[in-house]
């Protein structure tokens, strides 16, 4: 959740937030407020943006509900943009991988990121100066000769390289 909606505040800065170095403006035209209305141009804009030496190892970030919006996707050729997974090769949105995500926004409003474009390489991740703790439980489960240990710790994440990251943001253009 912090990766991708972090607000920079505690933990991090996440992807769909104005720390991503290019936003696409999404929707297309006066009246299409819902997330219904995304297109194929919306997402090779996200791509687009991304500096070149970023691209390789980008890859999608959406919530499931955006997924089945973008299996419906249709390039000018009438061919899905959206390609299934087989035969061991993984599913692609414009030949590029992505990850579905529970934390992703899958209720459409206003100012709303919704789909990140993201190389993750750029992502920088750090254990926080803190607590730290290492408990013990040797008796627990002592019949079958085993101990049990529980480690805690602090991390954060932040953005390292803004220009690696793109979102897709709805406006209201009524």
């Amino acid at each position: 959740n912090q990766v991708l909606n972090g607000s920079g505040a505690n933990l991090g800065s996440g992807v769909l937030t104005a720390a991503a170095g290019f936003s696409v403006v999404f929707p297309n035209g006066v009246g299409s407020t819902n997330f219904s209305t995304i297109t194929g141009d919306n997402l090779s804009n996200a791509i687009q943006s991304i500096d070149e030496m970023y691209v390789p190892g980008g890859k999608f970030v959406f919530n499931k509900l955006i997924m089945h919006y973008i299996r419906t996707i249709k390039d000018t050729q009438n061919r899905y943009i959206f390609a299934q997974p087989g035969n061991g090769v993984p599913g692609t949105v414009w030949e590029y991988p992505y990850i579905v995500s529970a934390k992703a926004p899958k209720t459409t409003g206003t100012s709303t990121a919704f789909v990140a474009f993201v190389n993750f390489k750029y992502y920088i991740w750090g254990r926080r100066v803190g607590t730290m703790m290492l408990e013990v439980d040797p008796y627990g489960l002592f019949t079958s000769n085993q101990t049990r240990f529980r480690m805690f710790s602090r991390w954060a994440g932040k953005i390292g390289q803004a220009n690696a990251f793109a979102r897709i943001v709805q406006l209201d253009r009524k």
